[in-house]
């Protein structure tokens, strides 16, 4: 699949030759080992500012880490070395094999779980911004309030990157009410 020049894999799965093709989504139960989640807050910083000399606007990006490319929201999971757990990283295995026998010799890299106590864990995570070039112009979408109260991950994209629905990751609380958990 093309993903406005860059080649994305994506796993789907198509009922029927009539539907369309969607986008699989993995869910996978553990505890939250280790987290970089939203809100973004001040005094958050990244390092991007744009001075004006005469009748021009200039970007500069500070040399400390300019870390726009890089900012991602990520979460370790860990089952803690439970059968459940160690079946849903088999799985993962099995859905690694599906895309590395697509693949052209060398082009993927190898996936290993990582640990967390000597237990095997999952690194998920996606980044909050695409590079304008990349990114398919309908699919951008403005950052959620839970996710970026301040704006700064707003004001930090500049002309250089987007938001898109890729980017974004849904949240969801569970609260206990009464004697039932919603």
């Amino acid at each position: 699949m093309e993903m406005g020049g860059n080649r994305c894999w994506k796993l789907g799965v198509q009922e029927s030759e009539e539907s369309e093709i969607e986008e699989v989504v993995l869910r996978v139960q553990g505890i939250m080992c280790n987290r970089e989640l939203p809100p973004i807050r001040r005094p958050f910083k990244v390092y991007v500012s744009t001075f004006q000399l005469q009748r021009t606007t200039y970007s500069h990006h500070n040399r400390q880490p300019n870390r726009r490319p890089y900012l991602w929201q990520s979460m370790m999971l860990t089952g803690l070395s439970s059968p459940k757990f160690n079946d849903a990283i088999m799985s993962m295995r099995a859905i690694e094999d599906i895309f590395r026998r697509q693949a052209l010799d060398g082009n993927m890299d190898l996936w290993v779980p990582s640990a967390f106590q000597g237990h095997p864990s999952i690194d998920v995570g996606n980044r909050y911004f695409t590079p304008w070039q990349h990114a398919l112009q309908d699919r951008q979408i403005s950052f959620s309030p839970t996710v970026d109260p301040d704006s700064i991950l707003s004001e930090a994209m500049g002309e250089e990157f987007v938001h898109t629905e890729d980017n974004e990751v849904e949240y969801y609380e569970a609260r206990k009410e009464g004697r039932g958990i919603k």
